[in-house]
């Protein structure tokens, strides 16, 4: 009777889709990005973008896992132009602006606030897993050799995204995305 009660348990979870929750990506952050920014930006739809020219890693390579990579891309000709104003966070803002003619200024409990271009780069394994997340302002960027270690371990091939947005006080402006710019496949051996 309790191997019944086992086994029924156990489908029933199948079924549900109980099983172990995904592990969440390590996320690292470089340059003057915020975490408010970030999520702002994970909490929009993203839209495919202007193309990014990924430097490297380079279409099927395969990479050794002794020597951290360093991601590198450039923008092309065209820069991003977005309008100024918000698609996130507050609608107008108009306390903020009265508060500020007063002369009382923000206190920001992370830091500054996040203006700018920023690329979020998402590497996830072979099985669609993301493993590794790096909001950053730079175009280049030399995965940490712990988080290069555990890529190394993780299902191949590696795919790394890249997706931009252009904030204003952590909020993603107008137009500015989020967009997704580029892709690429590779191997860690």
């Amino acid at each position: 009777m309790l191997l019944r009660i086992l086994a029924t348990v156990a489908s029933l979870s199948l079924l549900l889709g109980c099983s172990d929750p995904a592990e969440e990506p390590t996320v690292l952050y470089d340059g003057a990005p915020t975490d408010e920014a970030l999520a702002q930006m994970l909490a929009l739809p993203v839209e495919s973008g202007l193309a990014l020219t990924i430097l490297e890693p380079t279409e099927g390579e395969e990479y050794g896992a002794e020597a951290p990579l360093t991601v590198s891309f450039e923008e092309g000709t065209a820069r991003l132009t977005p309008r100024a104003g918000r698609r996130s966070g507050h609608s107008s803002h108009w306390l903020e602006r009265a508060v500020q003619a007063l002369g009382v200024t923000a206190a920001h409990a992370h830091g500054t606030p996040y203006n700018g271009v920023a690329y979020l780069l998402e590497f996830a394994d072979g099985g669609g897993q993301k493993r590794l997340q790096v909001f950053t302002d730079m175009t280049t960027f030399t995965i940490p050799e712990a988080e290069w270690a555990a890529l190394a371990e993780s299902p191949s091939p590696i795919t790394l995204t890249i997706y931009s947005a252009t904030f204003e006080e952590n909020d993603v402006v107008s137009e500015g995305g989020p967009f997704e710019r580029a892709q690429v496949t590779f191997t860690i051996q």
